[in-house]
């Protein structure tokens, strides 16, 4: 190989080296910014099979004896169980509930569309930018006014309405997709 030709390849092999340490350099910097996301959740884990001393040790300690004693206090202590059945309870009915009423909204919108389709469908979404505390309040009246304060038909009928135009645009854009002819085999 001639002078000339290993000059030219020396840049070129320095260039692919720069490259290559940049990207070694970006790949350690992102994994030790994912360990720092990540460290409260590990730390949380580990704390939850500690016993309570030991997750008050200082300092504290990384390596330890897993134990499930934890869990079982917090089950005993309160009625944990009636409350995740509650939650359980609401977040599915009120699930049920939301695709009961978005499923014919989005059909009718999607395939028998009118010429206020477009604006209900931005005024269903655009609900979603009212902040929550905005409407604390209203509700609170309202439920209080019809006894729907600490009951679980309350909290359910406030999710489904908080789900609704999120589950209608949801729906309204699968049924976008479906093509038309396949719709029209099925009226058949």
């Amino acid at each position: 190989m001639s002078a000339p030709a290993v000059a030219r390849a020396l840049p070129q092999d320095r260039s692919r080296g720069r490259k290559l340490r940049r990207k070694w350099l970006l790949t350690v910097v992102g994994y030790v910014v994912a360990l720092l996301f990540f460290f409260p959740i590990l730390w949380m884990l580990m704390t939850a099979f500690k016993t309570e001393a030991a997750a008050f040790t200082l300092p504290p300690h990384f390596f330890f004896r897993p134990t499930l004693a934890s869990f079982g206090e917090a089950l005993s202590r309160g009625n944990y169980l009636h409350y995740a059945a509650n939650s359980l309870a609401s977040s599915l009915v009120s699930t049920a509930l939301g695709v009961l009423l978005a499923v014919p909204a989005a059909y009718a919108m999607a395939f028998y569309p009118t010429r206020g389709t477009d604006g209900t469908l931005l005024w269903m979404i655009s609900t979603k930018f009212i902040p929550a505390v905005g409407v604390l309040i209203p509700i609170f009246l309202i439920y209080k006014d019809l006894s729907l304060l600490d009951n679980i038909w309350g909290l359910i009928l406030v999710y489904t309405a908080m789900n609704l135009p999120i589950m209608v645009w949801m729906i309204y854009s699968y049924f976008k997709e479906i093509p038309t002819e396949m719709h029209e085999a099925a009226q058949l």
